[in-house]
């Protein structure tokens, strides 16, 4: 999928965007993706869900969430603010979720909005969102379980061994999603971030997250394509062979300038 975007006094931008969708040694799968984009204004969603294994329902909350906050992307003003619209959509993602599961069940979202030459995002859950730009790879997003609760925890006490969150029994455990009773913590650019010719941005779920390296991750995204990226990607985490191996989703999406290969 292409789709081109221009900010003023600046390149038109392409994005090229390709998608990883596998099982694991989970029976069912519970992550749901989109990519939208809305023809004649150069706007683009990519959003991944990962419905909570062990909850109720996970497959039902993650399409949930990814078709509400794609029904209000394809309404969005785009003259307003985004960053204020993509958190109004997790909001009613979630309020949908907790509606109808009781906060039996829920999901991670983790949704890109990529328009007018920059990045927008909201983030609940432990879902994943890099960048390779360059040789480098950023981690752009803060994921919400203990393990960061308590790196984080640590850090404002000046503490920087990182022993305790990696032997916490629940450090795998979400802090935030989709269909609690009552979500406050969503993680989001309040400006858009710029891009540039050779960005490449993933929105992966923690089947991908918690088992590539960055090392691994920045040699996937920096192949010629997002579909050689995606497939790199499945055979880095066949190769693995971790033993529960979640189920997995990859959304990759490269950036280019009109008229650059």
């Amino acid at each position: 999928m292409k789709n081109r975007s221009a900010a003023a006094g600046r390149p038109r931008l392409i994005y090229t965007a390709a998608a990883l969708k596998a099982m694991g040694e989970r029976a069912y799968q519970e992550d749901t993706y989109t990519i939208t984009d809305r023809a004649g204004d150069g706007a683009l969603l990519a959003m991944v869900a990962d419905g909570r294994g062990g909850m109720q329902d996970g497959r039902m909350a993650s399409r949930a969430a990814v078709k509400e906050v794609k029904e209000a992307f394809l309404h969005m003003d785009l003259r307003e603010r985004l960053p204020d619209q993509l958190r109004e959509a997790f909001v009613r993602a979630s309020d949908r979720i907790y509606a109808q599961l009781q906060a039996e069940g829920g999901s991670t979202g983790i949704a890109c909005v990529f328009y007018d030459g920059g990045l927008y995002y909201a983030s609940v859950g432990d879902s994943c969102l890099l960048l390779r730009r360059g040789q480098n790879i950023y981690h752009l997003n803060r994921r919400q379980n203990m393990y960061f609760a308590v790196c984080m925890s640590r850090l404002r006490e000046g503490l920087t061994d990182r022993a305790p969150a990696e032997q916490h029994a629940q450090r795998r455990a979400l802090t935030d999603y989709l269909g609690k009773k009552q979500l406050i913590d969503i993680d989001r650019f309040l400006r858009p971030m710029p891009l540039y010719h050779g960005d490449t941005i993933l929105v992966c779920s923690d089947g991908i997250g918690d088992v590539l390296s960055d090392e691994e991750l920045r040699g996937c995204l920096s192949t010629p394509t997002p579909d050689e990226s995606c497939r790199r990607i499945d055979e880095l985490v066949l190769a693995a062979a971790r033993r529960h191996q979640d189920n997995y989703t990859a959304v990759v999406i490269r950036v280019t300038e009109a008229g650059e290969g």
